[in-house]
């Protein structure tokens, strides 16, 4: 049986087959339908044409409502530049999740005012169906996809440092 100096050639090898698994990661992460649908109902679009002009990146009267027309499209290309989201100017699940993120802010700041029952009956506490309010789904596999080549490498470490003994 040969030893293979991990600083020769068996450890480039090494780390050219740790670096071919790698680097295909962010394209097997956003494969299928990772980001979700893409919203076009005219209901959905007025709901992020409200936020988006709440927020300032939509003008007003310079949009047509419940249509993904330039204005609205390029609204949405700030917006998703702001937050780091991928700026395709299409309304898809990760865009809308922030969305609706800044939508219940500005709910809760307006429920600030209400009394207390008010509150509770606007949230939907002690009602059938439970709260109406949601956690936006914002995270993706990117955090996952870190630790699995982390792991990897790890991995790859202790077998180099194991074959030094």
């Amino acid at each position: 049986m040969t030893t293979c100096n991990p600083r020769g050639a068996c450890g480039l090898l090494f780390a050219g087959l740790l670096t071919l698994l790698l680097l295909p990661a962010p394209a097997i992460g956003r494969t299928g339908d990772y980001y979700g649908p893409v919203y076009t109902s005219t209901a959905d679009i007025q709901v992020a044409q409200r936020v988006l002009l709440s927020e300032h990146f939509l003008k007003p009267g310079r949009y047509t409502a419940g249509r993904m027309d330039d204005a609205t499209i390029d609204a949405l290309r700030a917006f998703q530049r702001q937050h780091l989201v991928p700026d395709s100017g299409l309304l898809d699940h990760e865009t809308m999740a922030q969305l609706m993120s800044h939508q219940a802010a500005q709910e809760s700041s307006a429920r600030a005012g209400r009394t207390d029952t008010e509150t509770t009956v606007a949230q939907g506490i002690g009602q059938p169906g439970g709260s109406t309010r949601k956690m936006p789904e914002t995270a993706g596999s990117a955090p996952l996809l870190a630790a699995l080549g982390t792991l990897l490498m790890a991995g790859g470490l202790l077998l180099v440092r194991y074959r030094r003994s």
